[in-house]
């Protein structure tokens, strides 16, 4: 494997790198969403104007988050805790890899991350009924994926609710994408 980048490699560079993956990821499933978008809705219908500029501000703030998320699955991947007191133990010590120390930056970003994707969705709100329906979706999703990261620390992040809170950043992301375009586009 390139870089060895695998397994038990607890190094910056798989961090750096996994963190990177997941940035592309989100860009690759982002330009995916609008262009199914785009070829369902007819381009010449469309006229575009300013989207608001929290949706827009917001698309940078989750794709960080992303990255972030990222690394705290690698250090819930190779460093399990043993129970939840003994994850928080971890994650303060100074002696815990830096893989450890970071996994508490996700859950605290993803807390003013989600009450800005809130705010960002109801400012899209005033821009019209389809936009409107946008931003509900995208506002369940939020609180979805808040549920689902309090479940993924409370079980001890086991691989498998690692990939459903996964799949919900992934469905909350482009329900970011298709509301900022939606709230881009007026009829």
């Amino acid at each position: 494997m390139l870089f060895d980048y695998v397994a038990g490699n607890v190094s910056l560079g798989r961090a750096f790198y996994l963190a990177l993956h997941m940035a592309n990821t989100l860009v690759l499933l982002g330009m995916l969403a609008v262009t199914a978008w785009l070829a369902s809705h007819g381009e010449p219908a469309i006229r575009w104007r300013r989207a608001p500029g929290a949706l827009l501000a917001a698309l940078p703030v989750v794709v960080l988050l992303g990255m972030t998320g990222a690394i705290a699955a690698l250090g819930d991947t190779l460093f399990p805790a043993s129970s939840l007191r003994a994850g928080f133990s971890q994650d303060f010590s100074a002696a815990a890899n830096f893989l450890v120390r970071l996994r508490g930056l996700h859950p605290a970003l993803a807390v003013a991350t989600a009450a800005f994707v809130i705010y960002a969705a109801s400012a899209g709100m005033k821009t019209g009924r389809e936009t409107r329906n946008a931003a509900l979706t995208l506002w369940l999703l939020v609180l979805l994926q808040m549920v689902a990261g309090a479940v993924n620390i409370a079980l001890l992040a086991p691989i498998w609710m690692q990939i459903v809170h996964l799949l919900v950043a992934d469905l909350l992301w482009i329900a970011l994408v298709l509301t900022t375009l939606r709230a881009a586009v007026a009829r």
